[in-house]
Formats: structure tokens, C-alpha cells, sequence
């Protein structure tokens, strides 16, 4: 038996999107009234992209997710023996452990592929 915590508290919202592209599954952050950006290297995010159509994204505002991070030297890695850490957006799309951004919860890491799974 495996655990699973896709779908956990999963909030949808859709803002129109602003300048430049987004790509699904990178963290995005409100950039002016109604609209969303992709976040840049160390960027506080309000969530990820879910989908894109035109000028439109969804955004997943919470529930779980996996997500690659970047650790550099290991010393950024979120762990899962922190419970809580706090992120922000890393290089690529990813995340980063950080003094100040977004709280979240780990519940499990995969340092061989780099994956951190966790609920914000």
C-alpha cells in the first residue's frame, strides 16, 4: 500500500496572464491586478501553473505537489525532517530552500531525482 496526497485541498483559480510565457507546472506570482507572471530565481510565489490558454492561466493557489529543487551544494535542499520549510522559486521551475518566501509542509523528498513532495 502507497500513500498519495494528490488532490488534498486542491484550490484552482484563473488570473489573466501578463507579459512573457508561462509554462505549466512552474511557480507564478501576481504581477499586476488579475494577472500572473512566472516567477524568477528566489521569487515568493502565490502558486503554479495548471494550465494555459490564451491569455488565461489556471493557477493551483494550494494543495500537494511535486516539484524538483534546486540544491546547488545541498545546503538549499527542503528537507523532510523540517516539517515545515520555507521556499522559494528556484531556477527552471523549481524551488529553493530560502530565510524568507513560502511556507510550506515537506512530506517526502526523492534526492535522487531531486523531487520534493509538499502541501502549501
Amino acid at each position: 500500500m502507497s500513500v498519495n496526497f494528490e488532490g488534498y485541498n486542491e484550490k484552482i483559480l484563473t488570473f489573466e496572464k501578463d507579459t512573457g510565457s508561462i509554462t505549466i507546472g512552474y511557480p507564478v506570482k501576481v504581477s499586476s491586478n488579475g494577472k500572473v507572471s512566472q516567477c524568477s530565481n528566489g521569487d515568493k510565489f502565490c502558486g503554479f501553473a495548471v494550465s494555459v490558454r490564451e491569455n488565461l492561466v489556471g493557477v493551483q493557489m494550494s494543495g500537494y505537489k511535486e516539484i524538483k529543487y534546486a540544491n546547488g551544494t545541498g545546503s538549499n535542499a527542503p528537507t523532510v525532517e523540517l516539517g515545515y520549510s520555507t521556499v522559494t522559486a528556484g531556477t527552471e521551475g523549481g524551488v529553493i530552500a530560502a530565510t524568507a518566501g513560502n511556507d510550506v509542509l515537506v512530506v517526502s523528498i526523492d534526492k535522487t531525482n531531486k523531487v520534493a513532495g509538499f502541501i502549501f
